[in-house]
C-alpha cells in the first residue's frame, strides 16, 4: 500500500508540473468549525425543465443543503440530496452516446434567482446509473446527490436567503473517445486534433468540475487508503485525471483567451492547495 501511495505521489507530481503557477506557501492553519446554518429549500415546481422534463420530476418536500469548511479562508463544499421520481420509460434511443444531466439552480422566496449561488450539478459528475435507471424503467425514485462547485455556495451569507429551487435537464453527448468504434471515419480532421467537441469556456468549467471530484475522492482515501471501494473510484480518477490534463494541453486555441486561461490557473491552484492541505 505504501508503494502505491508513493506511485500516486510522484504521478501527481509529473501530472502538474507541465503547469507553470505560482503556489502559496502551506504556513499553519487554523481549524475551521463548520457552519450551523442550513439552507432548507422546496422545489418551486415539481416538473424538471429540458430534454427529461417528460421522464422525471421532482419528488415535493423540503430539503437540506449540507455544507464542510474547505481551505482556510471562506470556502465551503456544499450538498443537497433530492427525490427524483420517474414519470415514464425514456426511449432507448433518446439515451444512446448520451449523459443526462440536471442542474439545479438556487431562488429567493419570490422566486428568483441568486445570482451569488452557483448551479448546484450531480455530483457524479458523468453518468449517475440511478438516474439512468429510472429514466429505463420508467418508474420509482431516488434520492441524487447535488453539489457545487468549491465556494459557489456560502452558508454564513446565503442560508438565510435560499427558499426555493429549480431543476433543469439536458442529455449531452458522451465524449468523442466514448463513440470512436461507434461513429465513421468521415468526421473532420481539424475538429478530431482539437479536443473533443468543447469550446475554451466549456472545458474550463469541466476542469473545475474535475478538481472537486478528485480533491473530494483524494481526501477520503487519504484517510481511509485500506477502503476498497474509495481505492477504486481513486485509481479511475487517476486515469482521468492524465486525460483531463491531455485534453487541456491539447486545447491549442484557448492559450490566447485570456479569461479561459485565468480559469484553468485559478482551477490548478486549487487542485494543488488541495493535494497540500490536511
Amino acid at each position: 500500500m505504501r508503494t502505491l501511495r508513493n506511485s500516486i505521489w510522484l504521478f501527481l507530481v509529473l501530472a502538474l508540473s507541465a503547469t507553470t503557477i505560482t503556489l502559496e506557501s502551506c504556513g499553519s492553519k487554523k481549524k475551521r468549525v463548520p457552519s450551523t446554518k442550513i439552507g432548507k429549500i422546496k422545489p418551486e415546481k415539481v416538473e424538471i425543465s429540458g430534454d427529461l422534463k417528460d421522464y422525471i420530476e421532482i419528488v415535493d418536500s423540503e430539503y437540506d443543503i449540507t455544507t464542510e469548511p474547505w481551505g482556510d479562508k471562506e470556502d465551503y463544499n456544499a450538498y443537497v440530496s433530492i427525490k427524483i421520481k420517474a414519470k415514464k420509460a425514456i426511449p432507448a434511443n433518446k439515451l444512446e452516446n448520451k449523459i443526462p444531466k440536471i442542474t439545479i439552480t438556487m431562488l429567493d422566496e419570490k422566486g428568483n434567482a441568486i445570482t451569488t449561488i452557483s448551479e448546484f450539478h450531480l455530483a457524479t459528475y458523468g453518468v449517475d446509473p440511478k438516474i439512468v435507471a429510472i429514466l429505463k424503467d420508467g418508474k420509482g425514485e431516488e434520492s441524487i446527490k447535488f453539489q457545487v462547485i468549491t465556494g459557489g455556495y456560502n452558508p454564513e451569507k446565503e442560508a438565510d436567503k435560499v427558499k426555493k429551487f429549480n431543476a433543469t435537464s439536458k442529455l449531452e453527448d458522451k465524449p468523442e473517445e466514448t463513440k470512436t468504434e461507434s461513429t465513421s471515419s468521415s468526421a473532420n480532421t481539424d475538429s478530431e486534433s482539437r479536443s473533443g467537441t468543447t469550446d475554451c469556456g466549456t472545458f474550463a468549467k469541466e476542469y473545475g468540475e474535475f478538481v472537486d471530484e478528485y480533491l473530494i475522492v483524494y481526501k477520503k482515501y487519504m484517510k481511509d487508503p485500506s477502503n476498497t471501494a474509495v481505492l477504486s473510484d481513486y485509481t479511475s480518477l487517476l486515469e482521468k485525471l492524465n486525460k483531463m490534463n491531455e485534453q487541456k494541453d491539447a486545447q491549442k486555441d484557448c492559450m490566447n483567451d485570456a479569461s479561459y486561461n485565468s480559469e484553468i490557473l485559478k482551477h490548478t491552484q486549487r487542485f494543488t492547495k488541495g493535494l497540500t492541505e490536511k
